[in-house]
Order: C-alpha cells, then sequence, then structure tokens
C-alpha cells in the first residue's frame, strides 16, 4: 500500500511541476524551419511536434529545391541550426544546450544518411580530451562556432582549436588550432546557408504535455488514474 502511494504521490508532483513556468534560462521555442544546403539545391524542413526546441519529437522532409519534390523524410525533429550536404543525403544535428549531471554523455552531434542515423558524438568523443564546456544557470556549452562550408563543418571550441568534420560522412578530417578558421574566414561573416523560420505559426504551449498516443490527454489520464489510486487506498484503509 505505501508503494502504491508513493508513487501516485511522485506522479501527481510530477503533473504538478508541468504547471508552472521555470525561472532559470532555458532552451527556446522549437520552431518549424527550412534549412538550404550552402548551394541552395536541396532544403529541408523540419516540423516540431512538441514546442522545446531540445526535442527530437517531429519530422523532417527533404526537398529538391528545383522542383519541390520531396526526396526523403526523417522520423524526427531537427533542432535550429543544423545542416545539409549539398547532395541533400546528409543532415548534421546539432544539440548546442545540454544538461549539467553527466554532459560529457549527452549527445551533441548527430549524422544522419538518408534518413538513417549513422554517427552519433558526445563532448568525449571527438578527442582523446574531454572539450571544454561553460555553464550558466541550469545548462552548459560546449562550441564558440560552428558553421558549414563546401560540405565541411568547422567546429570552433572553447578550447581554442577547431574539429573538422565531412560534411557527407561525419567522419572527423581533421583537429587543428583555431588559427585555421580565423586566417582563413571572417569570423563576422562566416558562411551561412539560407534558412526560413516559420515563427508566425501558432505553437503548442509551453506548458503542455503531449497528449499520449491515443490522443488523450496526458494530465487528464493521469488525474484519473491518481482519482483511481486514491478510491482504491480509501478502500484498503477504511476496511483496515
Amino acid at each position: 500500500m505505501k508503494s502504491h502511494f508513493r508513487s501516485s504521490l511522485f506522479f501527481f508532483i510530477v503533473a504538478n511541476l508541468y504547471c508552472f513556468d521555470v525561472k532559470a534560462d532555458l532552451p527556446g521555442t522549437a520552431y518549424q524551419y527550412d534549412q538550404y544546403s550552402q548551394k541552395g539545391n536541396v532544403y529541408f524542413r523540419s516540423i516540431p511536434f512538441y514546442w522545446l526546441d531540445l526535442t527530437d519529437f517531429g519530422k523532417t522532409i527533404v526537398y529538391d529545391t528545383k522542383t519541390n519534390n520531396a526526396l526523403y523524410k526523417v522520423e524526427k525533429y531537427m533542432p535550429v541550426g543544423s545542416f545539409i550536404s549539398n547532395n541533400g543525403k546528409t543532415i548534421i544535428s546539432i544539440i548546442d544546450w545540454i544538461g549539467q549531471s553527466e554532459p560529457e554523455k549527452e549527445d551533441v552531434l548527430n549524422v544522419f544518411l538518408d534518413g538513417r542515423k549513422i554517427k552519433t558524438y558526445t563532448i568525449g568523443s571527438f578527442m582523446k580530451e574531454k572539450l571544454t564546456i561553460t555553464y550558466t544557470t541550469s545548462h552548459s556549452y560546449w562550441y564558440k562556432n560552428i558553421f558549414m562550408n563546401d560540405d565541411t563543418l568547422f567546429i570552433q571550441t572553447l578550447d581554442e582549436q577547431v574539429i573538422l568534420l565531412d560534411g557527407n560522412s561525419g567522419s572527423i578530417l581533421k583537429i587543428s588550432d583555431e588559427e585555421l578558421i580565423t586566417q582563413r574566414f571572417d569570423m563576422e561573416k562566416l558562411p551561412l546557408a539560407k534558412r526560413i523560420v516559420y515563427d508566425s505559426i501558432k505553437y503548442p504551449d509551453r506548458n503542455t504535455i503531449p497528449n499520449l498516443k491515443n490522443g488523450n490527454s496526458f494530465t487528464k489520464s493521469l488525474l484519473r488514474h491518481l482519482k483511481k489510486r486514491k478510491r482504491k487506498i480509501m478502500i484498503v484503509l477504511h476496511i483496515t
């Protein structure tokens, strides 16, 4: 009986926590957006099914720019700031906001080839030494600049280094001092591919929880469950 009561109390607390705004620096809203390749010949449209920018709950469709025909689909949302290769086959998903508990174990970069995830990087998997991260009230950042040029992804780290990734395979090409890019590029005008963000679309309220798979409200279903548990507990207490 105690375990039932504790589990009910736990779910009740969790449900109530979602009813309040968290007073800390949080990731932004997950917007629907179109991200073009550097050459502009292909683009993907990423559509979130939840408000939080860190979510991968959604879908992404790759299109040919000239014909606007869909080429393939990925059953995941790509956070704003992700990239697509010029041939349209590779998407590199960037996660720039990570937690503080064990940040070195969190995924920060995922590589998709033809819609299938082929590589994942964490803070500790780019090189032997763990990347330096900077902390805020509630999370961590792991890079200074990141951009794609000629199908090469450049990651300027907080360690004054630069990591070069193949924009088609996701493999590490080179790790060097940051002078490699500071001398080659104008750091105030880094290469940027076209991006269209549909911020006028009405997105789900950030204080809501996604519905269950059957379409029922999570909150209402949880409350019904708690009421049933409460009745069972009251009956047991009455009998004993």
